[in-house]
């Protein structure tokens, strides 16, 4: 079992993520997809 809080107002992660959404939408590159069509470990740098 894992217990957890709220620590502070998320607002410097919400940033942070804004920013890799935004790198990712207006990147040059697109996302390989398999055959299947499912994506399976994508990881932000």
């Amino acid at each position: 079992m894992v217990h957890s809080a709220a620590v502070g107002s998320g607002e410097p992660a919400l940033r942070d993520l804004n920013h890799h959404v935004f790198k990712t939408a207006t990147g040059n590159h697109t996302l390989p997809v398999p055959p299947d069509g499912r994506l399976r470990g994508i990881r932000l740098r």
